[in-house]
């Protein structure tokens, strides 16, 4: 499986709409086999384009902070396992989802309400 995590300096970007890149990680065996950087400077607030660069690149799960309604809805709409709430560091939170941490699945547990208002 392929697991993609916004960074901001190691760290995950809590604006999903602002990422300029991403940390593709290869997960197998309960193990990171490997990861690569991803940008996707062209892309933000696309979330359109966003979620078909991602589903080319083999992803099929996203752990963010916060994401808003339309983007959550667009990215599940390709498809791709929204995981909302995370903080810290993009390794630990791979490795913690990798060894099978328990993370919630809730497409709407973090959604910016500021998003979710303004629309």
């Amino acid at each position: 499986m392929k697991l993609a995590i916004p960074n901001a300096n190691g760290f995950v970007k809590q604006h999903f709409g602002k990422s300029k890149e991403f940390i593709i990680f290869d997960i197998s065996d309960r193990e990171i086999k490997g990861h690569k950087l991803l940008s996707t400077a062209p892309f933000q607030h696309n979330y359109e384009e966003l979620a078909k660069l991602l589903v080319r690149e083999g992803v099929d799960t996203l752990i963010l902070g916060s994401a808003g309604l339309r983007a959550i809805q667009i990215l599940q709409q390709h498809g791709l396992k929204v995981i909302t709430g995370a903080s810290g560091s993009v390794r630990e939170a791979a490795i913690a989802y990798a060894r099978g941490a328990h993370l919630r699945h809730t497409p709407f547990n973090s959604v910016n309400p500021k998003h979710v208002l303004s629309r």
